[in-house]
């Protein structure tokens, strides 16, 4: 590394510094960077160096005839509207390795894709986990991004910082009557329904649901949520049938919930079927290692997007999904609507596959606000 690099990541790590410190506050002027150049005793080359690093970043923005502002962190980003180039950010909240894999992300993405190739764009996908809402416009400034769709934001105060960006966006697996911005779904509600309706079909009459709570948000996700109120509503007009529904706290590590599974399904030993929002492999564990005699007599179905085959005790489970590259495809044209075509929310069919044969319920997407 050169002399003149080093300079100039010196004067941007001290500028940052005194910003922070708020020795230069919010909403005022920047000494001009000759002024700086003489307070730091450098060239006015890396000053100017410096200055740029700290815009893309957004902590300083250029202001014609003025000079240069002191920026909140919170809210400052850049936006390139008049780009012709679509340039479309992908927020998802997932650790990158746990993006590696992901096939329903992948499918997203995909789908994006078809839609991108002939408008000649480009997508960008960003790992929300962890990071501040700073930390995220300052990867949206860096990829110039003119246009976001986020997935799974429910991180509440997150999504409203991130919603301030004064660029098009659109949520993807949110409901949030609050929000402006137009939402994209998969009819989750549906999907309760249905997979109630195959596992009354098989005969079973003692039902139990697996409902997901997030420990880092601190409430239920949302769409396993959504998707109990489907199964009460098809329950309802059910005689003879009990259904129950537990919670599992997910983020404080695997032995938790494995321990979670095993205390709930010793309780409900009567139910003769599970519908489960929780990752698969907590239940198999059990029913492969701790009760293999009764998953023989068991059915199962999970909310998954796996498209590999999947069994316990060797028999193939129900799996319900949505189609990840027609959400993509919809997200797409969602956002670069000019004629507002589309509704507030949209929601894309569930459907069962038993990796054997599907089973399609819906044909086609509906859409309602």
């Amino acid at each position: 590394m050169n002399s003149s690099k080093i300079k100039y990541l010196d004067i941007y790590t001290r500028l940052k510094e005194e910003i922070e410190s708020g020795r230069y506050p919010v909403n005022t002027l920047l000494p001009t960077s000759i002024e700086l150049s003489h307070i730091y005793g450098v060239s006015l080359q890396t000053v100017q160096k410096a200055r740029r690093l700290l815009e893309v970043e957004g902590l300083l923005k250029g202001i014609p005839a003025k000079g240069t502002l002191v920026t909140s962190k919170t809210m400052v980003h850049h936006y390139y509207p008049k780009s012709k180039t679509p340039r479309i950010g992908l927020l998802a909240p997932y650790m990158p390795s746990a993006m590696v894999g992901n096939t329903y992300l992948a499918g997203i993405v995909q789908g994006m894709q078809t839609e991108m190739t002939a408008l000649k764009g480009l997508i960008q996908i960003i790992s929300l986990y962890g990071k501040s809402s700073f930390e995220i416009i300052r990867e949206i400034n860096f990829f110039k991004i003119n246009g976001l769709v986020t997935i799974e934001l429910e991180d509440d105060k997150l999504r409203k910082e991130i919603e301030v960006f004064s660029m098009p966006m659109v949520h993807l697996e949110i409901l949030d009557s609050a929000t402006h911005w137009k939402t994209i779904v998969a009819n989750h509600a549906n999907g309760g329904i249905i997979a109630l309706r195959k596992l009354v079909e098989l005969g079973h009459r003692n039902i139990l649901y697996l409902n997901v709570f997030k420990s880092r948000l601190n409430k239920p996700d949302q769409m396993s949520q959504v998707r109990w109120t489907g199964i009460e509503e098809e329950a309802d007009k059910i005689s003879g049938l009990e259904i129950h529904k537990e919670d599992v706290t997910v983020g404080k590590g695997s032995l938790y919930i494995k321990e979670q599974v095993a205390d709930i399904l010793q309780i409900h030993k009567a139910c003769t079927a599970i519908i489960s929002s929780l990752f698969t492999d907590h239940v198999k564990d059990y029913f492969e290692t701790r009760n293999i005699s009764r998953a023989r007599k068991m059915d199962f179905i999970f909310y998954h997007e796996d498209s590999r085959p999947y069994l316990i005790n060797k028999k193939p489970v129900w799996i319900c999904k949505t189609d990840g590259r027609t959400m993509g495809r919809l997200a797409v044209k969602t956002l670069l609507d000019t004629k507002d075509t589309y509704p507030k929310t949209q929601y894309v069919p569930m459907h069962l596959d038993r990796n054997v044969y599907t089973v399609r319920f819906l044909t086609e997407y509906s859409q309602g606000s």
